[in-house]
């Protein structure tokens, strides 16, 4: 179902920790794909700018997960103790992922490296939004 420049798709993550991708141009059963890539709910969803074929997710499990679409799964990009609020990507640039925690802290991530290179604390709770 991805990647699909011409049809309309919606992407939402629920409290149950799944990611759900809605085809609005499909009028059977298969317009809506279900996944669970999380145990907990998911705060964020973003698609890489350039390859509608990437979707990276977020949760208050403290998981970051990659789509795969090729593979219909999530790969796991990092684990942490802190629950993950935000995600960003800057424009042009979809080698750092900057996340959001539930204690304040920003940092962001090298998807090549595997590995936060920067971080810093912002505040003395959650990071919303990025």
């Amino acid at each position: 179902f991805l990647p699909c420049e011409d049809v309309k798709i919606v992407a939402a993550g629920d409290k149950l920790g799944n990611v759900g991708f809605w085809n609005l141009d499909c009028k059977d059963e298969d317009r809506i794909h279900l996944f669970q890539p999380h145990t907990a709910p998911v705060t964020s969803l973003v698609f890489q700018q350039n390859s509608f074929s990437k979707v990276i997710s977020s949760s208050y499990d403290g998981l970051i997960r990659l789509m795969d679409v090729e593979k219909l799964v999530f790969d796991l990009v990092c684990s942490s103790d802190e629950p993950i609020i935000s995600l960003s990507q800057r424009p042009n640039d979809e080698q750092s992922l900057y996340v959001g925690d539930g204690y304040g802290m920003l940092n962001v991530w090298d998807l090549r490296a595997g590995k936060s290179v920067f971080h810093w604390r912002l505040h003395g709770a959650w990071i919303n939004s990025i």
